[in-house]
């Protein structure tokens, strides 16, 4: 079952290439990711807006997506800003509004 009509948001996946770090694989953001649109969802409007120091703004939002592949690794693009994911992507498979969430993040330099 997908999410609610309300989810009617796209967004972009920036999904980046691997490389091998001593047995790791780990994210390689040098080159240039892949771009992975995703539709179906809803960003939540910025759940906690404040300065953290005198130079930046941190600005977190909450994803809401039908069950995609997304990686804790990967970042998404809302409303030509790029967010980082915070933490894991959490899956919810209950067989009724299957989705998945994750919180994302954003430091701007202060006006």
């Amino acid at each position: 079952m997908s999410l609610p009509s309300f989810a009617t948001q796209t967004v972009t996946v920036l999904r980046p290439a691997t490389v091998d770090d001593h047995g790791d694989v780990v994210p390689d953001w040098s080159q240039t990711p892949t771009q992975i649109p995703l539709t179906g969802v809803s960003v939540s409007p910025p759940r906690r807006r404040g300065q953290e120091n005198a130079h930046s703004v941190t600005t977190e939002l909450m994803l809401f997506a039908p069950l995609v592949d997304l990686r804790d690794t990967d970042r998404i693009v809302y409303a030509g800003t790029t967010y980082a994911i915070r933490g894991e992507v959490m899956r919810y498979e209950t067989g009724v509004l299957d989705h998945i969430e994750c919180h994302l993040t954003t430091v701007t330099p202060a006006a």
